[in-house]
């Protein structure tokens, strides 16, 4: 046989074992998904009882989103509320510590909404400054006695917390030196709303100062861990060592959990964790090297503790910017060539896909990184439609302090810009006038 044949029929062995490997991963997903929907707060479709059957008998459910669409906090309350019928379960969320101890405390005495309406609060308490993310943390306030934190916070104090975190700090004050600490940065925080990461770090090296020798272990902690989130945020907007940022961000996190585990007696019970999507990635996320989602299911394995891990996408409509305010893409996490379940989506509402059975098929190594890492860290994917963006609470004097702060600035430039214009014509005309009355005395 000519040696060209040889190699021609290798090479159509090897495309009809592709296109048999192809065929299986596309026939196991379609194998694998199912119709799942939200009416009102109950989850309905074929895919509604495989997930929360799982879901009821996890320890920790790990619910990883897109942030800003209102149909995903519509499946998250709905997912709480579902896997919660045979006891309830603590939120574990991507605020700080000190922000959750003031916002369960706000949602149990009926003063959050107020609250958020009172000068320039509105931004103070991600992501349950919109009315879609509301329900989840009230559920769950409802569902948890008083008297043990029902909401935990992991993350950094969030970069516009200073309201908030620093009513917190308030409460735990002694002396005046603390008080005016509190006052100076308070005064600082109403014209850098992003005091806790951006600008100056002037007032929070104050606070540092003036709680670093306080008798309060808490308040000692919260001045620290507000000077480190302040590093980890101008890490990532400076151009700074941004990897470090997102790994010690991870850690802190961590850490964080393990100090609510030691508090509630080291046994943390039943949790709803709803972080970004990329916290909860069991493995390598494209942010770290250990995502927050390998830490905590090594703990859970370690300690007897069942985990499930969701990850909820967009898959076109918008999300709610954070800090402008807009409406934007809500873009999926798989595009492009990584798509490769938009084939495979049911015909209208939300696909349910169970990766585990995926994840030893031969054609899953074949396919982009960005696929094989939500196959690989996810137990379950939920894929939703056409998200429309989530919905501020009211703020009053936030929007008008903050765009009347920014028209009078850019007004302010405005001005000016013409008085310099204004004043280099005027110059340019008394040259030339002195020039021409110059030129006629010479004459």
């Amino acid at each position: 046989m000519p040696k060209y044949s040889l190699w021609l029929l290798l090479f159509l062995s090897t495309a009809a074992l592709a296109d048999t490997s192809d065929a299986d991963f596309n026939t196991a997903v379609d194998a694998h998904r199912y119709a799942i929907h939200v009416d009102g707060s109950t989850l309905g479709g074929e895919g509604a009882k495989r997930i929360l059957d799982e879901g009821r008998t996890a320890d920790f459910f790990l619910f990883g989103e897109n942030h800003g669409a209102h149909e995903i906090a519509a499946f998250a309350d709905a997912l709480y509320l579902g896997t919660s019928t045979d006891g309830s379960r603590r939120l574990v969320t991507e605020i700080g510590p000190a922000t959750a101890t003031e916002l369960e405390t706000m949602l149990r005495d009926g003063s959050y909404r107020s609250y958020l309406a009172e000068g320039v609060h509105l931004l103070s308490v991600p992501f349950f400054f919109w009315e879609d993310e509301l329900p989840l943390a009230e559920n769950v306030v409802k569902a948890n006695p008083p008297g043990v934190p029902a909401i935990w916070g992991l993350d950094q104090e969030f970069v516009a917390g200073a309201p908030v975190v620093l009513h917190r700090l308030d409460a735990l004050a002694t002396t005046d030196a603390e008080r005016n600490a509190i006052a100076s940065a308070r005064r600082s925080a109403f014209w850098n709303p992003l005091l806790f990461g951006m600008g100056s770090d002037g007032p929070v090296k104050a606070l540092r100062d003036a709680f670093g020798t306080s008798a309060n272990a808490e308040a000692r902690k919260l001045t620290e861990e507000i000077e480190l989130g302040f590093r980890l945020y101008k890490e990532q907007s400076d151009g700074g060592d941004w990897k470090w940022s997102n790994e010690r961000r991870e850690t802190l996190m961590m850490d964080h959990f393990l100090d609510y585990v030691q508090k509630a007696g080291g046994d943390p019970g039943r949790l709803f964790f709803k972080l970004g999507a990329f916290h909860l990635m069991r493995g390598e996320s494209p942010a770290v090297t250990e995502a927050l989602g390998l830490r905590l299911s090594r703990w859970a394995a370690d300690h007897g503790k069942k985990t499930v891990n969701v990850f909820v996408d967009c898959r076109g409509g918008e999300l709610r910017d954070v800090v402008l305010g807009r409406a934007a893409p809500c873009d999926s996490y798989l595009d492009g060539d990584a798509d490769v379940f938009g084939p495979h989506l049911v015909d209208s509402g939300t696909t349910l896909f169970d990766l585990r059975p995926l994840r030893d098929l031969p054609a899953l190594k074949q396919m982009p990184k960005r696929a094989q890492r939500i196959v690989a860290n996810y137990d379950w994917y939920i894929a939703v439609t056409n998200t429309h963006a989530s919905t501020f609470l009211p703020g009053h004097l936030a929007t008008l302090v903050y765009g009347g702060t920014i028209a009078v600035c850019a007004l302010a430039v405005v001005v000016l810009l013409i008085a310099w214009i204004v004043r280099r014509i005027r110059r340019r005309r008394r040259a030339r006038r002195a020039e021409r009355e110059g030129f006629r005395a010479g004459a």
